[in-house]
């Protein structure tokens, strides 16, 4: 979904801005009928494109049918392909001569134009208009996963990771010896797709690169495949001698390669450490971009194994994307700029020259503009443009530009032809504005108007001939304020806040109220969070409790001889204070309470729970929060924990071993810190914390990762940590990640053209690609398998070591390890691909909570739906019986769950009051419920609230201290305490000497403790001679005997008079 307002033929951004005025706005021009083109694959004379509508794109050159429009007419724009009904294409390739290869969305590969060397792979060699299918698949093959085409053969990837060939297998037809470039064993041509011989049967292809006459592949064990003509040394073999049939190209010691491109008669890849390696032809302009040319006499500079390349890029710019064919190379920087190098002759490289280059030049981008995609051609260039347009240059003599034009172009022009602006009106106001000159990009300053929508007509040209005015939608933001109001408290109030419309407000210096504490800002009765756009005026009003704090004791009389354990409970126990978001790490929660505080409690041994220190809670307790901050949304990690706060920055602590806090070491945090952010970003959107590594969305749109690398799942195409942030290589055709999810050892990420994408470990198929062998890894993002019906996802997550993501239609798909039954098919056997858990028909899903090897979700019907691990209760079946399959549960009969989230084996549901509760395992306290210990589980929901934090420090029988304690009871908001010895019976009151956060209070006086008199029993007769009982002994005994006697009697009329045990007093926090 665009965040900005289109029309068929134009982008408006922003949408929105003050009534004001003076807004910057722009309006882009598409580069045909609203499409933006995510892929492109150009051939010598014509380019293909796949476009975000679904719907595949062609110009140019036109005789032989190449782009499929069932016509021989040449396009100086692109033109719609004639897809075949009910299929979209999802990968695209222009074969150099003129034959055109699309894969679809059924695994069939569809190919049309030229065929004169079989490669259309229809069995014949019949030149083809429109795309036709190639069937049947070869044995063993169910889909095909990938393809790519040379000059007039291709090659394309099958679902057993195999890798199979077609079309011409010589290169006889330019007068050049050698051949071999389909690797099936001889240089004869094959009309049909054949497999490529060679590669061991052990290894599953992930990447295949097909070039002028030579061919390469990737396996899943790090090792490079290359087979056909050899004739300056690009098959990496140390010779010249012509393959037909794959040869393994071994990585440096110790390292895998990752990536490949095959351009003319050049070979690139890159190592797992992030180096780049060239070898082959480096003639005419300097194919290898490190400043040697063996044109006209340099003949060393020409290898016939890798060698290293030291690229001359900027110090400190890295290649995020690179494409090379033929004789020159374009990258897109770190720095997202993009450089070019080699033969210039055509102006391919786009700086506004024609002279051959050895190092990378900077191409003129258009202004506005950056470049996040590239496809370097073989006598021209295109790039995919930040504004949506897609731009060319270099030879266009046969259309190639898709410009309107057959003229070369030095610099980048637009492909659809020029398109000007020539005027624009906001709500009737006529608005002057620029016009840049390749882009076309209309930039002005919005004219003031009243708050609400405006139509914004725009007046153009398309090679300066008039075109009907479009239109599109502008909204004027109108100001809202923010009252506050103190409720019953004294003070000042908080000054009103002029919000604009769909900001936030922000929040207030916190009242205070002598012998009140602060619960929060509340609207219409609901806490507010100070992270929700504000829409209307508004009036916040705090709320305060005074809790009248009264304590009992349990027995309430023992003996006068001292030690009864007497219970002592204070009430009440829980604040009102609500929690307004919560998050689950593996034994930790985090909170955010309506006071604006945060709390976090459970296991804290690498300081997750950021109190500053190591010590697990049982119970909710306040974290350090940096001065002057609140935070407004919070992210728990397995044992780490992030936090958004309202100075727009992520805060982050708890374990840190491999950097993953992004705070450039490696130490534990113990409170939370500010994580680093890369130039140009501003603050991150969305921040995924895995096991090891963590993932980031800036607010430039660039994904960025950091910690752990072992696996590639940082996706910056190395497998080397990193303590700061660094960009994730995006897809090609995806300018950015909508919501990415980081889990142990791989990544997910769904593209803004819906499409999931996952990167990292493979070990159980969890990447659910059959690209990626499964065991093995990749290091970029690569496509997750469409199942049959879904075209895009709306929700992906990784989670442990497998997946699962929903669908455009609201379904559920899992993929990935399977012992204890996550992906809900019933089963234990892992699965390489997505696909449904055994789920009713016609019921929809919108959000999904996993934790380790289980997974919950809340269906459109409002049921609960779960499966998998249920060792610990965690799925609130009330039993710890695991099901198999999804199943309806109901953890609390009578209350309707509106949010669950999962930590390892616990569960948190939020329900539709704001209420909190938790149930599962408890080992660490991760419940909040102060029943936390070894070997705790609940199996029915816990209410989790705001424990107040009282502390009982002494206490006193009369005057009397107790002979030992108080002593905390675990698990409970109990103290216990025994009774001294009283030398007499009756009743005395138990005081209690106690804090409330920290502060003394008032002494609270519990009536009453009666001492029960115990009399002295006399001995029996004859145990003891009366001889022994003379004189001063006999007479004391008697008397002793007396007095208890009357002790006895006196307790006893005390005890019918007895008032009652408890006493309301009025006690509340400073």
């Amino acid at each position: 979904m665009r965040a900005d307002e289109t029309s068929n033929h134009f982008r408006l951004s922003p949408k929105s801005g003050p009534a004001a005025g003076g807004t910057r706005a722009t309006i882009n021009p598409y580069t045909i009928g609203g499409v933006k083109f995510t892929t492109i694959s150009s051939g010598y004379y014509h380019t293909l494109a796949l476009g975000d509508d679904g719907n595949a794109y062609a110009w140019g050159d036109n005789q032989y049918g190449q782009l499929g429009d069932d016509t021989n007419t040449q396009r100086l724009a692109p033109v719609r392909i004639q897809t075949p009904a009910g299929i979209k294409f999802t990968e695209i390739s222009a074969g150099f001569y003129g034959h055109s290869i699309a894969l679809g969305t059924d695994g069939y590969i569809y190919t049309w134009g030229l065929n004169n060397r079989g490669q259309s792979g229809l069995g014949d060699t019949n030149n083809r208009l429109i795309p036709t299918k190639i069937q049947p698949l070869p044995a063993g093959v169910n889909r095909f996963t990938q393809i790519n085409a040379g000059a007039d053969f291709n090659l394309a990837i099958g679902d057993n990771g195999k890798v199979y060939a077609w079309g011409c297998n010589d290169t006889s037809i330019n007068n050049v010896s050698g051949g071999g470039q389909l690797g099936v064993g001889d240089t004869v041509m094959r009309s049909s797709p054949t497999l490529v011989a060679g590669i061991p049967g052990t290894v599953r292809i992930i990447s295949i690169s097909a070039a002028a006459y030579f061919s390469m592949a990737l396996g899943d064990n790090g090792v490079i495949y290359t087979w056909g003509d050899n004739e300056y040394g690009q098959l990496g073999t140390g010779d010249t001698t012509n393959r037909t049939s794959a040869f393994p190209v071994n990585p440096p010691n110790g390292l895998r390669w990752t990536s490949i491109t095959a351009g003319g008669y050049t070979a690139f890849a890159t190592t797992n450490d992030g180096n780049n390696y060239a070898w082959g032809a480096n003639r005419i302009g300097g194919q290898y971009g490190d400043g040697t040319s063996t044109y006209p006499s340099e003949p060393t500079a020409e290898k016939h194994t890798p060698t290293l390349v030291t690229l001359r890029m900027p110090a400190g710019v890295h290649i995020v994307q690179r494409s090379s064919n033929g004789w020159h190379t374009l990258v897109i920087g770190s720095d997202h700029k993009t450089y070019a190098w080699g033969s210039n002759y055509y102006t391919e490289l786009g700086n506004n020259s024609s002279e051959n280059v050895t190092t990378p030049v900077t191409v003129q981008v258009p202004v506005g503009v950056t470049f996040v995609s590239v496809t370097a051609g073989y006598w021209n260039s295109f790039a995919i443009g930040s504004d949506g347009n897609t731009y060319s240059w270099g030879l266009g003599e046969l259309a190639n530009l898709g410009d309107g034009s057959t003229t070369n172009s030095s610099t980048p022009v637009r492909v659809g032809g020029p398109i000007r602006i020539t005027r624009v009106t906001f709500g009737g106001i006529a608005t002057p504005g620029t016009v840049t000159d390749v882009s076309s990009i209309w930039t002005g300053n919005t004219p003031p108007h009243a708050p609400g929508d405006v139509d914004v007509v725009v007046s153009w040209t398309l090679n300066e001939v008039a075109q009907p005015n479009e239109t599109l939608k502008y909204h004027y933001l109108d100001t809202f304020t923010v009252s506050f109001n103190l409720g019953a408290a004294p003070g000042s109030t908080p000054s009103p806040q002029h919000v604009e419309e769909n900001s936030k407000a922000a929040w207030p210096t916190q009242p205070s109220w002598n012998g009140h504490r602060f619960v929060g800002w509340f609207l219409d009765n609901k806490p507010y969070t100070f992270n929700e756009p504000v829409t209307s005026n508004i009036t916040l009003t705090a709320r305060w409790e005074k809790p009248a704090f009264t304590f009992t004791m349990d027995p309430n009389r023992g003996p006068n001889s001292g030690g009864t354990s007497v219970t002592i409970t204070p009430h009440p126990a829980t604040s009102s204070v609500q929690f307004t978001q919560v998050s689950a790490g593996w034994y930790h929660t985090l909170a955010i309470g309506s006071d604006g505080d945060l709390y976090a409690w459970g296991e804290n041994d690498a300081g997750q729970l950021g109190d500053n220190s190591i010590t697990s809670r049982l119970q909710p307790t306040k974290a350090v929060t940096p001065n002057g901050v609140k935070f407004l949304k919070v992210s728990a990690g397995p044992n780490n924990s992030f936090a958004l706060g309202s100075d727009n920055r992520w805060y982050a602590w708890g374990f840190n071993t491999s950097g993953q806090l992004g705070l450039g070491t490696t130490n534990n945090q113990l409170q939370p810190l500010p994580i680093s952010m890369p130039a140009g970003v501003g603050a991150y959107r969305q921040v995924s914390p895995g096991v090891d590594h963590t993932l980031a969305i800036g607010d430039n749109g660039t994904t960025y990762a950091w910690g752990a690398n072992n696996s590639g799942q940082l996706g910056d195409n190395t497998t080397i940590n990193q303590l700061s942030p660094v960009a994730v290589q995006m897809p090609a055709g995806v300018y950015q990640f909508t919501q990415v999810s980081a889990a142990a050892g791989h990544s997910i990420g769904i593209g803004d053209n819906g499409q999931a994408y996952s990167w990292g470990s493979n070990q159980f198929g969890q990447l659910g690609t059959s690209v990626i062998n499964v065991g093995g890894s990749s290091a970029v993002p690569v496509q997750v398998q469409l199942p049959v019906g879904v075209s895009t996802f709306k929700q992906a997550t990784a989670t442990a070591d497998w997946s699962l993501a929903i669908s455009d239609t609201g379904r559920i798909y899992t993929w990935g390890y399977n012992n204890d039954y996550e992906l809900g098919n019933g089963t234990t056997t892992n699965q390489q691909l997505p696909a449904e858990p055994t789920l009713p028909a016609g019921i929809t899903f919108t959000s999904v909570t996993t934790s380790s090897d289980s997974a919950m979700s809340i269906a459109s019907n409002g049921s609960i739906y779960a499966w998998g691990d249920n060792a610990s209760g965690q799925l609130g079946t009330g039993s710890q019986t695991t099901p198999t399959r999804p199943i309806v549960v109901n953890p609390k009969p009578g209350t309707t769950f509106a949010k669950l989230l999962s930590g390892w084996k616990h569960t948190i549901g939020v329900d539709t009051t704001g209420g909190v509760w938790t149930w599962g395992d408890n080992q660490y306290g991760q419940l909040g419920d102060k029943q936390g210990g070894p070997g705790k589980i609940s199996l029915t929901p816990v209410s989790t609230g705001m424990f107040y934090n009282i502390n009982i420090t002494a206490v006193k029988f009369g005057t009397a201290p107790a002979q030992s304690g108080p002593t905390p009871n675990d698990g409970a908001s109990t103290w216990n305490v025994t009774s001294p010895r009283y030398d007499s019976g009756g009743p005395v009151p138990v005081i209690v000497t106690w804090t409330l956060d920290g502060v003394a209070q008032t002494d609270y006086p519990i009536h009453d403790f009666t001492y029960i008199y115990i009399p002295y029993t006399l001995p029996r007769a004859g145990s003891i001679p009366f001889h022994g009982l003379i004189g001063t002994t006999f007479i004391a005994f008697t008397c002793l005997a007396g007095v208890t006697l009357a002790g006895y009697q006196l307790s006893k009329a005390r005890k019918q008079r007895q008032s009652p045990h408890t006493l309301r007093l009025h006690h509340t926090q400073p």
